[in-house]
């Protein structure tokens, strides 16, 4: 079929290319999976390395800059890093880090 070609149909179909995003697993989506013979502790595996993730963050300086870094993409966590900014103490970034880990928490739903 050539681009020039004519054709007609009962309805229009729009196609929208997005950036890759993180996937979410909520409730419905894990249920599909354990149908699909998805053990369930994988699930418990993920949700427990997500949670050492936030911690650790709250107690490391380098997983502080981490977390900070996916989070506050707009902040120059490594430029501020150089100059020996300490985030875990920071009163500015540990209340961050903070929010960071309620909304995560929020997020999981324990």
């Amino acid at each position: 079929m050539s681009s020039d070609t004519e054709f007609s149909c009962q309805s229009l179909v729009a196609i929208f290319i997005s950036r890759a995003e993180p996937l979410k697993l909520n409730r419905q989506v894990i249920t599909l999976l354990e149908q699909k013979g998805v053990p369930s502790q994988e699930f418990y595996k993920l949700q427990d390395a997500q949670l050492n993730e936030i911690l650790l963050a709250r107690v490391y300086e380098t997983k502080a800059k981490e977390q900070l870094k996916k989070s506050a993409g707009l902040l120059r966590i490594n430029y501020l890093a150089k100059r020996n900014v300490r985030f875990c103490c920071d009163p500015f970034f540990a209340s961050l880090l903070r929010e960071i880990t309620r909304s995560k928490l929020g997020i999981i739903k324990l």
